[in-house]
């Protein structure tokens, strides 16, 4: 079941319904029947591996609670009996215990996950499982390091994990900056109901104005016989807007039915194409996913004795600059190539994450010299000419790793490299028949073209801080807001692009 299909929407009425009904005692027990219910009628396989990971992680995380409580108490009551030696030798084999269990839970989540991703056996991912289950390792990894009470009730657990408007793609959360609303109880809110309603028109137009409508123009230029130089750069060009678009527009559909229910859902994007580095970009891009992996990967691995031993003898060296930025660069190269891990399990995937990694070691390492070039040239920072300079710079490098997306396997990535270099037809870029063939009419293109403009007018207002729209419709009252949803809502269905029985494309990070 797909978000905006029409069985979508029927569930979704139904749900809000049900949660809303007259008393508040329970809401998460309703919450948590919903969800579930959503990941039966969506993919029922997918409802075994969930519990089992829910199960899993909450077993666990318990047990590293009573050993961190045993080892306090006894340590407690021990005092003044134990040496030092032995009360240090007693937690560190506490310590030994429960990193046992903690390593021995990850790998099973994560082998189920790799099972499925990686191995080859032919059977479709089960939906939302590399979302669930990155939640879950972070859960578990928080009572580790006790950032978090470990959950009492299963079934709480299981809601903050199966709850449904992120289980397609996102985002990912943190156990304490989610937990906390699923549980609470709330009653219904006007407020919450617009801005929900606001957030999944947006980004209902996102994807079904422009991203669906691309798709055709993509997979034309991707998959062209005779393809050129030229065509791939269409391809990459087209895609950039479409993954955008959809991921964004996806994210925008989830946070407002979170937002319905009276939940506020992370926010995972903020202007990424107004970035001006690639380190930026991948502050702004799919955040929560960034966030998850410089917590549980990137900074564990920069206070690792490997990294402080290698940034002390660089510095011993006189290699002052190369101590700060070589280890932990290393330890962001480590984390890029996770992150194209977790995209799939072909070499292009792998090259996509050395690709990101290598680039913001690279500029990390270069950046005394790249500062004293800029100074020279007159390239101040906030100048309106740098500043344009930088984002087209770092947006030709988003869309030089939107290679590796498009290609079936590393090699097919490098071909389109040498392919651009080799056979770029300027000409090609600027036929409209080639347009055309892809399938769609010049109708299409105006669509696309109209909503590409007011997605950048939307972002440039929301990068300088400025919502004169909200402001306006915050003035003029509920009536304006509504006349505002529906005809909103009227564009979407009127231009927006349908397959048969007017049902949506799939997004594109569900296979993810």
């Amino acid at each position: 079941m797909r978000f905006l299909s029409f069985p979508f929407w029927v569930f979704f009425l139904i749900a809000v319904l049900f949660y809303y009904l007259p008393g508040k005692k329970g809401q998460w027990i309703r919450l948590l029947i919903v969800s579930l219910l959503f990941d039966l009628l969506s993919c029922r396989e997918n409802i075994v591996f969930l519990l089992l990971a829910s199960f899993l992680v909450w077993f666990s995380a318990r047990q590293i609670r009573k050993n961190q409580e045993k080892e306090v108490r006894l340590v407690r009551e021990n005092k003044g009996v134990w040496e030092k030696d032995e009360r240090k030798q007693f937690k560190k084999s506490m310590e030994k215990k429960r990193k046992l269990l903690l390593s021995l839970t990850l790998v099973l989540i994560f082998g189920i996950l790799a099972f499925f991703k990686y191995g080859g056996s032919g059977l479709l991912l089960p939906l939302g499982i590399s979302f669930y289950t990155f939640q879950a390792a972070g859960y578990l990894i928080d009572v580790y390091w006790e950032k978090v009470t470990p959950e009492e009730n299963p079934f709480r657990l299981l809601l903050f994990l199966s709850f449904f408007p992120q289980i397609i793609q996102g985002p990912i959360a943190f156990y304490s900056d989610l937990a906390g609303q699923l549980y609470q109880e709330r009653s219904f809110s006007g407020e919450d109901f617009y801005e929900g309603m606001r957030r999944i028109l947006w980004g209902a137009f996102k994807k079904l104005v422009i991203a669906d409508r691309l798709v055709k123009l993509v997979t034309f230029a991707s998959g062209a016989e005779e393809r050129t130089g030229s065509l791939v750069v269409i391809g990459v060009l087209a895609y950039a807007v479409q993954l955008y678009t959809d991921f964004s527009g996806g994210i925008d559909i989830a946070a407002g039915i979170g937002r319905i229910f009276g939940i506020r859902m992370a926010e995972n994007f903020r202007q990424p194409y107004f970035s001006r580095s690639l380190a930026e970009y991948w502050h702004r891009w799919h955040i929560t996913l960034g966030n998850w992996v410089r917590t549980y990967v990137f900074y564990p691995l920069s206070i690792s004795s490997f990294s402080l031993r290698s940034g002390k003898w660089l510095k011993k060296k006189n290699l002052v600059h190369l101590s700060r930025v070589l280890p932990t660069g290393v330890c962001s190269l480590v984390t890029f190539l996770i992150i194209g891990i977790w995209h799939g399990r072909g070499s292009q995937y792998l090259l996509f994450g050395l690709f990101n990694g290598l680039v913001i070691l690279l500029s990390e390492l270069i950046a005394p010299v790249r500062e004293k070039a800029a100074k020279n040239l007159g390239l101040l920072k906030e100048r309106k000419r740098t500043v344009l300079l930088s984002v087209v710079f770092t947006f030709l490098l988003v869309a030089a790793g939107y290679y590796f997306d498009l290609a079936k396997s590393g090699t097919e990535a490098l071909q389109m490299f040498v392919l651009t270099c080799r056979d770029f037809r300027p000409g090609q870029i600027f036929s409209p028949d080639l347009y055309l063939e892809a399938g769609l009419y010049a109708a299409d293109y105006a669509a696309i073209l109209v909503g590409m403009a007011v997605v950048f007018v939307d972002s440039y207002l929301k990068e300088n801080k400025k919502y004169p729209l909200t402001a306006f419709l915050e003035k003029k009252g509920s009536v304006w807001k509504g006349t505002f949803l529906f005809v909103v809502l009227l564009v979407v269905l009127i231009f927006g692009y349908y397959g048969p029985g007017m049902d949506p494309a799939g997004f594109v990070y569900m296979q993810f």
